[in-house]
């Protein structure tokens, strides 16, 4: 099953910078960032929220982990294989402002999203994600969050 290692805090409103690295031999391939997300009861080490996607067929795209089950926003396929350094570190951005929704892979926007559903909340833990069912390695580094500024 999925592993996530989330923030004791909550938070909204923000610019998440970070980088990754996905490594795997086998299987499903795939990690994400987890944010304005919480942990589910059933099953417990779950979570629930948008996730910004790290794999084959996924990257740099919004995912909405265990609610509704489906990618949000895709990125571009030729857009991210001209960005993506495969096996290597890559920049990661997430910003959140209101309702609104951006990811950027390597400095490049991928994401432009604006959730229409009022009752989703717009905040929430982040956390980070290794899917199950693959030999797969994820490692994340160099995670700020900043203030979202008012414009």
């Amino acid at each position: 099953h999925n592993q996530f290692i989330k923030t004791e805090g909550k938070y909204g409103n923000y610019i998440l910078k970070l980088q990754f690295k996905l490594t795997g031999t086998e299987g499903f391939i795939n990690g994400g960032v987890q944010f304005h997300s919480e942990r589910i009861s059933n099953p417990d080490f779950e979570m629930i929220g948008y996730q910004a996607d790290i794999g084959d067929g996924f990257w740099a795209s919004l995912y909405d982990e265990s609610r509704r089950n489906k990618l949000m926003a895709i990125a571009d396929s030729a857009k991210v294989e001209r960005l993506l350094r495969r096996n290597e570190w890559n920049d990661y951005e997430v910003h959140s402002q209101g309702r609104r929704i951006q990811i950027f892979l390597n400095g490049e926007q991928t994401v432009d999203y604006t959730e229409e559903d009022q009752n989703i909340p717009q905040s929430g833990h982040i956390a980070f994600q290794v899917h199950g069912g693959g030999k797969a390695l994820v490692a994340y580094r160099n995670i700020v969050l900043y203030p979202h500024s008012k414009k």
